[in-house]
């Protein structure tokens, strides 16, 4: 701020001029200043609630000096000859502050009885070189008895005896920290559901996942998955002798049909219940990776075991089954037992086939079915077609075609590599089921094929030979 500096006298000679100018008024001259009410003292009693008579000075270098004397600065200190009255300020409507300059806008309404009468928006505009204040007041209640100031709010800052609203500076603050508030909330919000999301998924998708993790992989010796094996492969053995061809055929395409719908939808939203029931039935005999998207080994062997009875005849269907029930688990048990013989190990197998295989396991497989196939063929018939009565199997011939049935399975069991040839993800850009090459139906198949070929290397035709009516006794 420019300081003005005057000789002492003329200074003086001003100041009285501006008291005469402003004592012989009828009503009492209202100067407003920086935000600051001052009243040149006027002889008789005062009254309140009259409009304020606002006086305007023309000459900026005159104020400046006046201002300077009352306090020492153009902003603040009171007159000579002045007293202090009551202005009520309704708002302060805007604030700038910027750099050096101040710039306020203010207004005031009356206090008197009639609220529909509004006075005449009078105005005092003091003009320096860095301090421009416009000001308007409406009324004045001035009171002989008492003096009071204007009072700053909480919501206001007082700049050199200037009340300066920052009222709308702090909305506007609270605007945008609403704005914040509200987008950090939504971010919080949004986390919160992610996590919800993230937990109702892990729970739906997951129940397979979980038992996954209880289950053992191809590598472990599950000896319970290969007793269930056995038992299932002889159920099914005796059930094809037991009941009709005509019968038997339908009743397990039924079941072939039913497993491959539930392993298409037992992956999928809302069929997690086919997964536990299936967890229920087979319990720990299920494998991990059937659990992971792999389809189990039962629609497999479900399928073995119907092309089978479908393709050869009645007993070749049978011996067949029979194979898939010895063949598979015991070569699988034998070549465990012998995986650290490095000879018998089968690498990469040819052309893939046997990989991971080896042979004393086939070996194993193929003696262990040795003893069932002697005792089901020794109890066999062979119906000529003609005249002749059945006659029973010689028990070399027995022996020769047991031994060679139970190769067929091991070889056939051999032939399946490990992992399994699966089919492509996507063919042709659409997804394709995760089917495999699977011993349980190489297994009965070939040993069904083997075996029609076997019977007539023994001078048997494929239909004259007639197994005992229980199999076994």
């Amino acid at each position: 701020m420019i300081k003005i500096a005057l000789p002492t006298i003329p200074s003086l000679l001003l100041v009285a001029l501006v008291l005469l100018s402003t004592g012989g008024t009828d009503h009492p001259s209202l100067l407003l200043v920086h935000g600051r009410s001052t009243t040149p003292w006027s002889p008789g009693k005062r009254t309140g609630g009259f409009p304020a008579t606002i006086v305007t000075f023309p000459p900026p270098a005159v104020l400046q000096t006046v201002q300077i004397l009352r306090g020492g600065s153009s902003s603040g200190g009171s007159g000579f000859g002045t007293s202090r009255s009551n202005i009520n300020i309704d708002a302060l409507s805007a604030t700038r502050i910027s750099g050096g300059a101040t710039s306020s806008t203010s207004t005031s309404s009356s206090n008197s009885n009639s609220s529909n009468d509004k006075p005449p928006p009078d105005a005092t505009i003091i003009e320096g070189s860095e301090t421009t204040t416009i000001l308007r007041a409406g009324a004045t209640n001035l009171d002989s008895t008492s003096t009071s100031t204007p009072t700053a709010s909480d919501d206001d800052d007082t700049v050199g005896g200037t009340i300066v609203d920052n009222t709308s500076d702090r909305s506007n603050s609270n605007e945008n920290d609403g704005k914040l508030l509200s987008s950090k909330e939504k971010k919080k919000v949004q986390k919160f559901k992610s996590k919800e999301e993230k937990k109702v998924k892990r729970k739906e998708k997951k129940f397979h996942a979980h038992i996954a993790k209880q289950l053992k992989n191809r590598n472990a010796a599950n000896k319970r998955r290969k007793f269930m094996h056995a038992a299932w492969g002889m159920l099914f053995a005796s059930l094809h002798h037991f009941i009709p061809r005509n019968r038997f055929l339908p009743g397990m395409t039924t079941l072939t049909t039913l497993t491959l719908i539930m392993e298409l939808l037992r992956y999928r939203k809302g069929f997690d219940w086919m997964n536990k029931s299936l967890h229920f039935v087979l319990g720990k005999a299920l494998r991990k990776n059937e659990m992971e998207g792999k389809f189990t080994g039962s629609l497999y062997y479900f399928s073995g075991v119907t092309l089978t009875s479908y393709l050869f005849p009645k007993s070749c269907a049978t011996l067949g089954i029979v194979q898939l029930a010895i063949a598979d688990p015991s070569a699988s048990y034998f070549g465990r037992a012998t995986r650290h013989v490095y000879w018998s190990r089968i690498n990469n197998g040819f052309f893939g086939l046997g990989r991971n295989k080896g042979i004393l396991g086939c070996l194993g497989g193929a003696v262990s079915c040795v003893p069932l196939n002697y005792r089901l063929l020794s109890l066999a018939l062979v119906k000529n077609t003609g005249t002749a009565a059945a006659r029973t199997i010689a028990k070399p011939t027995v022996l020769a075609i047991s031994l060679a049935l139970g190769m067929a399975g091991a070889l056939a069991d051999l032939m399946v590599p490990t992992p399994s040839l699966t089919l492509p993800k996507r063919v042709c850009g659409v997804r394709v089921p995760p089917f495999h090459l699977d011993d349980n139906i190489v297994v009965p198949v070939l040993s069904g094929w083997a075996c029609v070929y076997i019977l007539a290397a023994a001078s048997i035709g494929r239909n004259e030979l007639v197994l005992a009516k229980y199999l076994v006794v």
